[in-house]
């Protein structure tokens, strides 16, 4: 009988101490990770009563690890100069950068209105002497491995009936997740466009 018992014991415990093992061992492993240290350039198309059909939509991309503009007058049929890229939102351009020292977004100011226009590979670009400075990669990846995720995902490793989906914007490395924190308004306006290598 307590033969049958510590069996009993045995078969119960066996699970539940293979998965706590292979908590401890995913906890363990994301511990050793560092933490990343690229900041995160967004834009925003955002509406306003100034905005009127005729008004020029600057549309960013990065070039050689440097920010340009597109501009187009047409907003509804923006199809971009360069790689024949459409992007179909329009409205007021703003840039953010999400600092990821202060956890916190940050408006990029510029104005849009005095941008030098320069050619690349035959084609007219413009940039903002406010941005400049900036050094930036388009790259999935930062260079200390992150990959940005506008929505993340939990619990379908180990518990897939209990497995959900947050919304807010997540760095992910090997299984370590940082959380942005970027308030829930702000969430769905935001469309990340790469790293900031040097500011």
């Amino acid at each position: 009988m307590k033969k049958q018992n510590i069996i009993l014991t045995i078969s119960i415990l066996a699970p539940v101490l293979l998965i706590g093992f292979f908590i401890a061992t995913a906890i363990l492993q994301t511990r050793n990770i560092a933490d990343p240290t690229y900041n995160i350039l967004f834009k925003s198309y955002e509406y306003g009563s100034e905005e009127t059909e005729t008004d020029i939509k600057l549309i960013p991309r990065i070039i050689d690890n440097h920010l340009v503009f597109i501009k187009h007058k047409d907003k509804h049929k923006a199809e971009a100069e360069a790689e024949a890229e459409v992007d179909y939102n329009y409205g007021h351009l703003k840039l953010y950068m999400y600092d990821l020292n202060e956890k916190k977004l940050k408006e990029l100011s510029f104005d849009q209105e005095d941008l030098a226009p320069i050619v690349y590979k035959n084609k007219t670009f413009y940039v903002a002497k406010e941005l400049q400075h900036l050094k930036l990669s388009k790259e999935d990846s930062s260079p200390d491995g992150y990959k940005f995720e506008s929505s993340s995902g939990g619990g379908d490793l180990f518990f897939p009936l209990f497995s959900y989906r947050d919304y807010a914007p997540t760095l992910e490395k090997a299984g370590k997740r940082e959380k942005l924190k970027i308030k829930d308004r702000d969430i769905y306006r935001l469309t990340f466009i790469g790293w900031i290598l040097e500011k």
